[in-house]
């Protein structure tokens, strides 16, 4: 078994990536960690993963990854933090954990492992969530829906009554 971990430092601070990699040394795990940087080529990434660990620890309002790794059909571990639960249709999509509970999330993550059927279960339920609930039209939808509210709540007051009266002369000023 081998830990993926992609990703960048963040705001070219590599103080934590630094610190990864000593631990791998330190406890003799550097040929089971691979540290892939960042990357461009996601569902590549993705498509070599067996299970999804979405380890965020604060709040994440769109979390793009996780949606990235639905959509692949990763079975997904993840912490509980706002904006997880949010893309669940059902509570049997994903095993979510207590933010930094690490032995929670071992356990989980040994029980998707060790699972076939789960795995698979989990797997089918968040791509058919994905597909279903976060693709184009579905969105597209959405803002078109977001935008017709918002237009018509609004009591805007005619053209006319909003522009100044602006006089020839001044309209080739303008010019």
């Amino acid at each position: 078994m081998t830990l993926l971990l992609v990703g960048a430092p963040v705001f070219d601070n590599d103080s934590y990536q630094r610190r990864l990699l000593n631990m791998a040394t330190q406890f003799g795990l550097n040929g089971r960690i691979k540290f892939a940087g960042y990357r461009n080529d996601t569902a590549r990434v993705l498509a070599a993963m067996d299970v999804f660990a979405f380890t965020s620890v604060e709040k994440d309002t769109s979390p793009l990854a996780l949606l990235s790794a639905m959509s692949c059909g990763l079975p997904i571990v993840a912490f509980e933090i706002a904006g997880v639960r949010e893309l669940m249709a059902t509570e049997d999509q994903f095993r979510v954990v207590p933010v930094a509970d690490i032995a929670a999330l071992g356990r989980a993550l040994s029980e998707v492992l060790l699972d076939q059927s789960l795995r698979q279960r989990l797997a089918a339920s968040a791509r058919r969530q994905a597909l279903n609930e976060f693709n184009l039209e579905k969105y597209t939808d959405r803002i078109e829906q977001v935008f017709r509210l918002a237009l018509q709540r609004a009591r805007l007051p005619r053209a006319a009554q909003v522009a100044p009266e602006v006089s020839a002369s001044e309209m080739r000023d303008c010019a």
